[in-house]
């Protein structure tokens, strides 16, 4: 830019000094142009171009995310795949050439392969069984969750919003009433407290509630009803409720309050209160005896590694760890851990450095609560890039195994490591006599063959 160009008439000047003189935009003398095309052959600076459509790498708000997803619900599956074909064609035509001078050929159709659709399994409840139906099932009023704790009292929490106590007051009792008849025992005293506050007061505010409710409340086992007016404090509550005031809360938004149906609200929130309470909402079952041997005597472990922002170069990655703790794969229990270098230096790394640590204290308290040793372990990890499989399957695996060894020298369960994936972008579009479907994929389909080889790009 700070380079000296024909303006016309013989006279020179600078990218820089041209914008300076018409525009006053000051450009950086030291990055490149853009040659336009025309007769003119304008240069234009890179400060002042904008590649648009990129995706956004912060959090939406409520507003950008409900256009997002009214956006995408749009198209049909049908018209998205016309979408991939005709982008697929548009780039092929203009690319074919230099392709084959890398001796690069691709196939311009969509690949055919089979599919099957795993029968689901029957959720089981006290009282009654679901067979879910495509990938959803509905808990009715006397489906009784299969374990509760006893009884628990509770008060209700409001922050930043406006709704009267008289409205609160009728939440409170349409969850006593639903969980009721799911089985669960809740008792509330009419005690409710209002919390308005910014972001930066927020800690201080909270604390206080939850203590002025906590001591309103009869000796026993406690939860709060957290109705949030925004969403913006949903952290600094739980934050708060886990670390300071050592309370159980259930969140729940304002506006769901009148727009979600209370049939549909409150038995899907009492599912969520019963498993925090320390209950079983339901056990799972199959027809076929080969699934359900899969969980005799079998831990589930979930692994993930979450790492700061981009550009935030001083936060360390956080490795999580939960693990099943009863026979039914309903109770978990977690662990967190700092990824840390062997020299003690905060990591910013995707394999877990803690992980046999970790697996081992789980072990340790699964074989105390069931007085034995899983007989097999099922790893679910997730966040792992394709070039990264190799190293967390040598040290990962290797760390589980480790973790066994120190239980005892003999202890050699077979351990599935599974690596899942979601931002795969692999979609699907079921055919029928060689014909599209304009409908989405059945939840349980699985594809087997044809792109499910590791050399498949």
């Amino acid at each position: 830019a700070k380079k000296s160009h024909e303006k016309g008439k013989g006279e020179k000047m600078s990218v820089v000094e041209y914008f300076a003189n018409e525009y006053q935009i000051k450009i950086e003398p030291r990055l490149p142009c853009i040659l336009c095309e025309g007769k003119e052959e304008p240069y234009l600076p890179l400060d002042l171009c904008h590649v648009p459509a990129q995706p956004c790498k912060r959090k939406l708000d409520k507003v950008m995310t409900e256009r997002m997803l009214a956006a995408l619900g749009k198209l049909s599956p049908e018209q998205r795949f016309a979408f991939i074909q005709k982008f697929a064609d548009d780039f092929f035509s203009r690319a074919q050439h230099c392709l084959r001078g890398f001796n690069l050929e691709f196939f311009q159709s969509m690949v055919e392969v089979k599919a099957h659709i795993l029968s689901p399994p029957s959720i089981h409840f006290q009282v009654g069984k679901k067979v879910p139906y495509r990938g959803a099932w509905y808990v009715p009023k006397g489906d009784l969750f299969s374990e509760t704790e006893g009884k628990f009292f509770f008060g209700v929490l409001a922050v930043n919003c406006e709704i009267p106590n008289e409205q609160l007051l009728e939440a409170a009792d349409q969850l006593k009433d639903y969980g009721s008849a799911l089985g669960l025992q809740l008792k509330h005293n009419k005690n409710i407290e209002h919390v308005h506050t910014n972001d930066l007061e927020a800690s201080k505010h909270l604390a206080k509630a939850f203590k002025d409710l906590e001591d309103k409340m009869p000796d026993g086992k406690k939860f709060v009803l957290v109705v949030l007016g925004n969403s913006t404090l949903y952290a600094a509550v739980k934050t708060v409720a886990e670390k300071v005031a050592g309370i159980i809360t259930q969140c729940v938004q304002e506006g769901k309050l009148s727009t979600v149906k209370q049939e549909v609200l409150w038995p899907n929130i009492c599912l969520k209160l019963n498993a925090k309470l320390g209950g079983c909402n339901n056990t799972v079952s199959s027809d076929d005896k080969n699934v359900n041997a899969i969980f005799i005597n079998a831990i589930f472990i979930g692994i993930d590694v979450n790492h700061p922002a981009p550009g935030d170069n001083h936060k360390p990655s956080i490795a999580a760890c939960v693990a099943s703790m009863d026979k039914n794969s309903f109770r978990y229990r977690a662990r967190v851990s700092v990824q840390m270098n062997p020299d003690g230096v905060v990591a910013r790394k995707e394999v877990v450095t803690d992980l046999k640590a970790m697996v081992l204290d789980h072990l340790n308290f699964y074989i105390g609560k069931q007085r034995r040793r899983p007989e097999r372990i099922i790893v679910y990890r997730d966040g792992v890039g394709e070039g990264q499989f190799k190293e967390v399957q040598a040290k990962e695996v290797d760390a589980i195994k480790k973790a066994c060894r120190s239980i005892s020298p003999n202890y050699e369960p077979p351990v599935t490591f599974i690596i899942v994936q979601k931002r795969h972008h692999t979609r699907f579009l079921p055919i029928f006599d060689k014909k599209p479907i304009n409908v989405n994929v059945p939840p349980g389909t699985t594809v087997e063959n044809g792109i499910t080889q590791p050399g498949h790009h």
